[in-house]
């Protein structure tokens, strides 16, 4: 998976990549370091892509109507 975190021509990662990592830490549990030495990436890249993945998540489900209270009263 290393190879595939080259990013697009706009300078972004790719949304598979952002995904990959969003779900290592929240669905799988791995810890941040166990992520960065799997993809060896920094632990600030890899900041930064969870960062991105989270955002573009909220966004996502911004534009589907569920906001940040209905979400949190779901779960």
């Amino acid at each position: 998976m290393a190879d595939e975190l080259a990013t697009t021509g706009n300078g972004t990662a790719p949304a598979a990549i952002l995904a990959a990592v969003h779900a290592c830490l929240d669905l799988l549990d791995l810890k941040l370091d166990e992520i960065c030495g799997e993809l060896a990436i920094s632990g600030n890249h890899c900041s930064v892509l969870l960062y991105r993945a989270r955002l573009r998540l909220r966004t996502c489900l911004s534009e589907k109507g569920y906001g940040a209270g209905e979400l949190s009263d779901e779960v």
